[in-house]
């Protein structure tokens, strides 16, 4: 709320607060690289300055404010430095012109007439820009009945008033008489419902001859004088965000982070980032087990680590121009180097070890909770059961590492010969694209940032190298049985 504005009625019955999903379209904003055009009929000498920026900007919060009911923290109407004059500010999501002397939206239309009724004197030039700054912003210009599509808490900007709800459909007025007379369209249907209607909080957006009222929740009660902002959101929001799993979606691609935008993380997974328990199993993918839980593929951490110890000693034994080549071709004087300091191997082989276990959970029914399948091939799975069998046997270690190289070659060598011209849609039959996708989720649904991604991805570079380095020599000698040799 800026200083300027009107004071808002603080009331329990005017009290908005944030906003269910919305039915209308999102607020659309103008690019604010581009300046805005003055209007044909103003005069020549009249040029855009700050007083007529339109374009939204977040509402200041003053350092003595307590979250309330009237006063959310967090808020769902913007302005501008034009509406903001006159006590104005639009719904982001709504895209509604919003009066907060009463509480009550209007098309602009109707605009100017309400802020002369407030004792406002608005010249025509006034007017034209008003007019000009909400038409720019494409404001909501009929008044189409608008509600959300799901019962929530109140829209924020709206009044909120005692009012009538009908059970059996979703109508909702302020009379005791009308409600009477609209359950009378029910009488057939009444009885299967029992109490035709009931009591609830009620909100309409504009006010023409004949309103549209829509059922919400209560608004919470404002804390006292002497509660802090914790402690109104420990007692009041904390329990209702959490007594939910499902997970907030975004309104527009906008939202999501560009990595997420360019990579399409976002939409390879969407049908598991819905609620915290999908995201959880989905996650389990990618968790190789504890030592201590009992599970054989415990023992991935294990065979990773002895199978990157194992390339460590092949490349150390090759020559000079076989290490240039690994490395990068042509180059003269710089040759890969294995790994080297056991903190950094183990570092590795944790990547390698989660790749085998996601892809052994994926075909199991009983481990896989989630739903979640890679695009594995019929040797693929043939393969992951090779080595879940040498895990279950307590075959040696050599053949265990060879099972696993068996495994994620295939994987890593196609991911490690990925061309450019690709179709985009395409990645997605590759199996370390998706392992990608599932490593970069966090377990509020969201993502991880770039910063969080570079050493995965670093990792991920240097296992398709040594992979196909190692499968290559074992190609050379015509052996897959004894890759140490």
């Amino acid at each position: 709320m800026t200083l300027d504005q009107p004071p808002m009625n603080t009331s329990s019955a005017s009290s908005p607060v944030s906003s269910p999903t919305p039915k209308a379209a999102p607020l659309c904003l103008p690019a604010p690289a581009q300046p805005l055009a003055s209007p044909a009929h103003f005069s020549a000498d009249y040029s855009p300055s700050l007083e007529f920026d339109n374009t939204p900007q977040p509402l200041p919060t003053l350092p003595s404010q307590h979250v309330s009911a009237a006063n959310p923290a967090i808020s769902d109407l913007t302005t501008t430095s034009t509406l903001s004059e006159y006590g104005l500010q639009i719904h982001r999501h709504y895209s509604t012109v919003h009066c907060l002397a009463c509480l009550i939206a209007w098309i602009p239309s109707k605009v100017a007439g309400h802020l002369r009724s407030h004792g406002f004197t608005l010249s025509n030039k006034s007017e034209e820009k008003l007019l000009h700054v909400l038409k720019t912003l494409q404001v909501v210009d009929k008044e189409t009945p608008l509600h959300p599509k799901e019962l929530g808490p109140p829209v924020e900007g709206l009044a909120t008033t005692h009012g009538f709800c009908c059970t059996i459909c979703n109508y909702a007025c302020v009379k005791a008489s009308m409600i009477e007379k609209h359950i009378g369209k029910h009488k057939e249907m009444a009885s299967q419902y029992g109490i035709a209607y009931r009591t609830g909080h009620v909100q309409t957006f504009f006010s023409p001859t004949q309103r549209h009222y829509f059922e919400v929740t209560a608004p919470p009660p404002p804390p006292s004088n002497n509660s802090s902002m914790l402690e109104f959101y420990t007692t009041n929001l904390l329990p209702a965000l959490t007594a939910t799993t499902k997970v907030l979606q975004p309104i527009h691609h906008h939202e999501l982070p560009l990595m997420v935008q360019m990579t399409g993380w976002h939409d390879h997974l969407a049908t598991h980032l819905v609620d915290r328990n999908d995201i959880k199993n989905l996650l389990d993918l990618v968790t190789v087990p504890t030592r201590g839980s009992g599970s054989r593929l415990a023992m991935l951490s294990n065979i990773a680590y002895e199978y990157l110890h194992l390339c460590g000693r092949r490349i150390t034994k090759s020559s000079f121009e076989i290490r240039k080549m690994l490395q990068k071709y042509p180059m003269e004087t710089v040759h890969f180097k294995p790994l080297e300091d056991e903190e950094t191997t183990q570092r590795y082989a944790t990547i390698l070890a989660k790749l085998a276990n996601a892809i052994i959970k994926s075909i199991d029914s009983s481990r896989n909770k989630s739903g979640y399948q890679f695009p594995l091939s019929t040797a693929d799975i043939a393969n992951a059961n090779g080595l879940l069998k040498h895990l279950k046997e307590g075959a040696n270690k050599n053949e265990q590492v060879i099972a696993l190289h068996i495994l994620v070659h295939p994987f890593l060598s196609h991911f490690a010969t990925v061309m450019d011209s690709e179709e985009p849609g395409s990645k997605w039959n590759r199996v370390i694209e998706c392992f990608i996708a599932l490593l970069s989720v966090q377990e509020n649904g969201s993502f991880k940032p770039p910063s969080a991604m570079t050493q995965p991805l670093a990792i991920l570079k240097y296992l398709c190298r040594i992979t196909c380095f190692l499968h290559a020599l074992a190609q050379l000698e015509d052996s897959t049985k004894d890759l140490e040799s």
